[in-house]
């Protein structure tokens, strides 16, 4: 009885939706369409007024860099 349950809850877990899923379900756009050329655009950076950069795809790059190499990363403030 006990093992039926657990499969029933783990069969029922809903995975996650990225993103540009809950996006497109709840404006039927999508965020990474270009709207002038209709091409798949790139994640560059996310800029915040208060806070400043919250992703940018160059920190990515100084990550595995600095893991590949063993170097530890200091996050740097951008702007």
């Amino acid at each position: 009885m006990r093992t039926k349950q657990i499969t029933l809850l783990l069969e029922n877990k809903r995975k996650k939706k990225t993103y540009r899923q809950r996006m497109i379900e709840s404006f039927e756009k999508d965020p990474f369409q270009c709207p002038h050329c209709h091409q798949e655009m790139e994640l560059i950076g996310i800029w915040h007024a208060d806070y400043g950069w919250i992703y940018h795809y160059m920190e990515d790059i100084e990550k595995e860099r600095c893991r590949k190499y063993g170097i530890p990363f200091r996050r740097k403030k951008i702007g």
